[in-house]
């Protein structure tokens, strides 16, 4: 656990977490927003992950540059629902992500995800990637 209660009642109280299997690591950072991130960076949290669930389904205000950048993330994955009310995840967070040139996933046009952490071979599956009916293209 990097961070989590330090504030009340807010989504910076999320608990930040790190998962590491053999060289593989999943950084699931809840509903932080960017002035978390930015602790996180200042106070030497080891941040760098192969796997990045967005912080706050990708909300603008969340997965800022300097984050990504700590983070270095091969993977991004956006945990949104379709046609949210929220637009989450913003067009401008998905763009960071994919300026770093970080694989994108967004639970809300790919489905469920499987990940195979821990074998050094980091692998990702979309169920509606490979389970594609002719009426989702």
């Amino acid at each position: 656990m990097l961070a989590g209660s330090d504030y009340r009642r807010s989504n910076d109280a999320s608990c930040v977490l790190k998962v590491t299997a053999g060289s593989d690591s999943l950084l699931l950072p809840g509903d932080i927003s960017g002035r978390v991130e930015k602790r996180l960076i200042e106070q030497g949290a080891e941040l760098e992950s192969n796997v990045l669930v967005a912080a706050h389904h990708g909300s603008r205000f969340s997965s800022g540059s300097e984050f990504l950048c700590a983070v270095q993330p091969g993977v991004v994955i956006f945990s949104a629902g379709f046609a949210n009310r929220f637009g989450h995840p913003a067009v401008a967070t998905v763009g960071r992500a994919q300026n770093l040139g970080a694989q994108i996933f967004n639970t809300a046009l790919d489905g469920s995800l499987s990940l195979t952490l821990g074998s050094g071979d980091l692998t990702v599956s979309a169920y509606r990637r490979t389970h594609a009916r002719y009426w989702w293209l």
